[in-house]
């Protein structure tokens, strides 16, 4: 019905609204209209906000970066990271950080890639005695094979310089130039094992490469002053 009008005019409409405030609350206190919450009221529907559903981040995070037709990479650290930083903004500071990261062109994405902001916001770095410890066993498990290992997180490392990823024959092509001997089935099982390790990331399509991770420079940096 118009205003000062004396006949109804159907219509046939659904209202969605959306608060990130408790309505209930302000219409206990006066501040919203108990007429209007009730007319709004009828199909509640209550989403925990970003925070407290981590498991939904990189589900979302990889649905955002379809929409701008591109894919990334993410570092163990990275992934850690953004699990872990509150999201006060939701869904839209998520956006908005997929956004940046497409921006810069990048397919492998680690923690120092990330907007200072959300670095700031949390430390993902696992505690100094866990980190070593993992590397003490990897170093161990590796003992008899620590130059190829050597060689190979060293041509991971020069790659991720250059924002490249490296596969395995790539690798073999560079261990025959410095007369290293290793097989490309040797270097396969390798990099599993570097994968296994948290160390580098294998892609799963083809020609995709290996990339190094943060925990892979520290295993290269200690098997470089051994």
């Amino acid at each position: 019905m118009r205003i000062g009008g004396d006949s109804i005019i159907p219509i046939d409409i659904r209202i969605i609204t959306a608060t990130n405030t408790d309505l209930w609350k302000l219409v206990e206190e006066n501040k919203f209209r108990r007429d209007l919450f009730y007319r709004l009221n009828v199909l509640p529907l209550e989403l925990p906000p970003l925070r407290e559903r981590k498991e939904d981040i990189p589900l979302l995070f990889n649905h955002i970066a379809k929409s701008y037709n591109h894919k990334f990479a993410l570092s163990s650290a990275a992934k850690k990271i953004l699990c872990n930083y509150p999201w006060y903004g939701n869904v839209r500071e998520l956006k908005n950080c997929v956004e940046y990261l497409a921006t810069m062109e990048k397919s492998f994405i680690d923690e120092n890639d990330l907007p200072s902001m959300i670095r700031k916001g949390i430390t993902a770095s696992a505690p100094e005695s866990a980190v070593s410890k993992e590397l003490s066993d990897f170093l161990s498990d590796i003992r008899s094979e620590k130059e190829n290992y050597l060689f190979v997180l060293d041509c991971l490392y020069t790659s991720y310089i250059n924002k490249l990823r490296v596969g395995r024959r790539s690798i073999l092509k560079k261990a025959l130039e410095k007369e290293i001997v290793l097989t490309e089935a040797q270097i396969r099982k390798m990099l599993v094992k570097l994968e296994l390790y948290g160390l580098a990331i294998l892609s799963n399509g083809r020609g995709g490469g290996t990339s190094i991770t943060t925990l892979g420079v520290k295993a290269l940096k200690l098997l470089k002053s051994a």
